[in-house]
This record gives C-alpha cells, structure tokens and sequence, in this order.
C-alpha cells in the first residue's frame, strides 16, 4: 500500500512546536485558575472532551513541564477539549 491509498490515521499524534507548547502551558494554567475546579475535575473534562486518557499527573506534567521536552508539552487538543467542557458547564 503506497501512502497515496493508504487512509489517513484517525487520532494520530502530532508533536507540537515549542512556541505552541509555551502558548498552549499559558493558556491552561488561565483556564485551571479561572475554573476553580480541582485537578481531578479538570482531567475529567478534559478526558469526556477529547476521549483520550489523561490523569492529574499528567496535567500537572503539562503545567509544570519543560517545553523543550516534546513528552512535557501539551497538547492542543487537551486546551480545545478543556476549554470546550468548560463552555458547557
């Protein structure tokens, strides 16, 4: 199968840039402090929104992380879900 018929991966993981990881910790940490919810209720949203795993060790990897690391970055798609759950509440 060459990659012109080959289908595209569905919730495949994209690496994020630096300056995205900078931008993308800044904004999480604004929507965990105007929140004022736990970590525990935040990862939940954050799971029921994009349907991917996540814990509060996690999240506090995410927040405290060295985004020249690529595994301490987060990921866009955790601040679309939260900030999508959040709006709904």
């Amino acid at each position: 199968m060459d990659t012109k018929t080959r289908p595209e991966k569905v919730n495949a993981k994209v690496t994020t840039s630096v300056e995205t990881a900078r931008n993308n910790k800044n904004k999480l940490r604004e929507l965990v402090e105007t929140a004022g919810l736990t970590d525990a209720q935040i990862v939940h949203i954050v799971m029921v929104e994009s349907m991917r795993p996540c814990g509060v060790r996690t999240l506090k990897w995410w927040l405290s992380g060295d985004e020249q690391k690529k595994l301490q970055r987060c990921p866009t798609w955790a601040i679309e879900a939260l900030e999508k759950g959040l709006r709904r509440r």
